[in-house]
């Protein structure tokens, strides 16, 4: 499955959730195991659930890799690879360019 950056005309697209949980079946459902858990925070007593979108597979593990060798990074490949999908527990979403 080819996978792309959502874009923000599909994000306003997107269906209102409910919760949390809703969000995340709905993007797990589309986008399988390229829609990655990074993070919880607390923020003023509200879960943000932070996610990743994969969006090229090679150029994300090569970026990792580097990162876990203190590498240089060349170029914008690895910035590129993925984006951020940001979910509240009330099921509000932001996604990153």
């Amino acid at each position: 499955m080819q996978i792309h950056k959502i874009t923000p005309d599909e994000e306003s697209k997107l269906p209102i959730f409910g919760s949390h949980e809703e969000a995340k079946e709905f993007f797990t459902t589309q986008y399988g195991e390229s829609f990655i858990h990074k993070q919880t925070m607390d923020l003023g007593g509200v879960a943000i659930y932070k996610y990743i979108l994969i969006v090229d597979q090679e150029a994300y593990k090569s970026g990792q890799e580097k990162l876990a060798r203190f590498e240089m990074m060349n170029g914008p490949e690895f910035m590129n690879s993925f984006q951020s999908i940001q979910i509240t527990e009330d099921g509000e979403v932001e996604i990153g360019l």
